[in-house]
């Protein structure tokens, strides 16, 4: 059966001319495919021409390389402090190493390349990289979701039933594994069909499917909107509960 190719929804960024499949972008973009729709118009989109501009490329350049750095040093620094502190190494602290440790996946895989794919108009990084990138973007946004959710999760657990014994470490432990084996598992075919794709001498880093009933059936099985809604309604509601349980003195803005 004929390859199809998904649209993208949100972000713009270089595409084959002729090629009705998406650029490989930010992970909300490779995540957001698996909804788009079989055709695309591949004229030049208006954005192109701020893009290139070299003000605004410099602005993004200092940006992106503000984000990077402080973004790998702070999470390293965090996962060092938990790490090497025995008394750090709490169920809470374990969830929060979990998320700078996403976090540095994000930020390595991630921060460089989406800006680069966006200036340079083409993909220069190799086919590894390729599928590589838009699968590591992928896991990261599920793990961190995931992740939040169960630091609500225990602290709604933690207020509602005070005198109960904590969660121990080794079930948070084996959550966090589940965690990862889920997202790791669950964004494996957005790595498997990114398509390194050369055209007239230029690279572009694409979304394939094998056929459109594959990508349907994919997008019922995996729906990112509801993966991300569903888990930021559990924390709404562990959080606003967790609000109106607790003294007043312990309230940024207690009701009167």
């Amino acid at each position: 059966m004929a390859n199809v190719t998904a649209s993208p929804m949100y972000q713009q960024l270089p595409r084959p001319p002729g090629h009705s499949g998406p650029a490989m972008g930010n992970a909300s973009t490779v995540l957001a495919l698996q909804h788009g729709h079989s055709h695309y118009n591949w004229s030049r989109h208006p954005d192109m021409d701020i893009i290139e501009d070299a003000g605004v490329q410099a602005f993004f350049f200092i940006c992106y390389t503000t984000i990077f750095v402080l973004g790998v040093f702070g999470n390293v620094l965090v996962c060092y402090v938990v790490g090497r502190n025995r008394a750090m190494q709490t169920v809470t602290n374990f969830f929060i190493t979990n998320l700078a440790l996403s976090d540095i996946l994000l930020c390595i895989l991630a921060v460089p390349f989406t800006p680069l794919y966006s200036f340079l108009g083409q993909w220069i990084f190799g086919r590894v990289l390729c599928h590589l990138v838009a699968y590591a973007q992928g896991t990261s946004v599920y793990i961190s979701t995931l992740t939040l959710t169960s630091i609500a999760i225990d602290r709604f657990f933690v207020i509602i039933y005070p005198f109960h014994p904590r969660m121990q470490l080794t079930t948070c432990v084996v959550i966090i594994s589940s965690i990862w084996l889920f997202s790791v598992f669950v964004t494996l075919p957005y790595g498997l069909y990114m398509n390194h794709k050369d055209v007239d001498g230029r690279f572009y880093c694409e979304e394939t499917w094998p056929s459109e009933n594959f990508r349907q059936v994919r997008g019922e099985l995996t729906p990112y909107r509801r993966t991300v809604t569903s888990p930021a309604v559990c924390i709404v509601l562990c959080d606003t509960n967790n609000a109106s349980l607790l003294p007043s003195h312990f309230l940024l803005f207690p009701s009167t």
